[in-house]
């Protein structure tokens, strides 16, 4: 299966059947270390974030929430870093943002508010979102309204319809 994902790493068939394998014949203990090593070929490649959730959040010993969830923000916001435009890392952040914010924790929050607010000035939909999503979850709506006009006016245009539908429900 490894010589499959090497040939073709965005293969979802063949992500989809390792995961079979490892859930099958347990195989979890080096799944992340496999993952980190796909996503440092190809830090775009959503196949591998989708893995490395798998493998962090699935129904086996070696995740259920044993994962050090600081020490995986601190290797997703590495990545996000480096390339504000690729969805993936932001996707899988807010996934273990949300996973908190579920269970009534702020756990990581200040630390990607600080982090995407490092980076604001790139301009990236990414970024803003996320900076938007925190800012209702911290209830700070003053700043999450700003943040929607400068999506709407400055950052992603394109999307100008869902960011003003966006904003209609942060400030009723």
């Amino acid at each position: 299966m490894s010589l499959v994902i090497a040939d073709d790493s965005k293969n979802y068939h063949a992500w989809a059947h390792r995961q079979y394998i490892i859930q099958t014949f347990s195989l979890w203990s080096t799944e992340v270390a496999f993952v980190k090593k796909a996503i440092s070929a190809d830090i775009r490649n959503n196949s591998a974030w989708n893995q490395l959730w798998f493998a962090t959040h699935g129904d086996h010993p070696d995740a259920s929430g044993a994962f050090d969830i600081e020490a995986t923000l601190d290797y997703a916001l590495e990545i996000a870093g480096s390339d504000v435009y690729n969805e993936s890392p932001f996707l899988f952040i807010l996934g273990l943002l949300k996973e908190q914010w579920k269970k009534g924790s702020l756990v990581g929050t200040d630390k990607v508010q600080a982090a995407m607010e490092a980076v604001k000035d790139k301009k990236s939909a990414h970024v803003h979102s996320m900076l938007v999503d925190i800012a209702v979850q911290k209830k700070e709506n003053s700043t999450a309204v700003a943040l929607c006009n400068e999506l709407i006016t400055d950052v992603d245009m394109v999307r100008l319809k869902f960011w003003a539908w966006k904003l209609s429900t942060i400030t009723q």
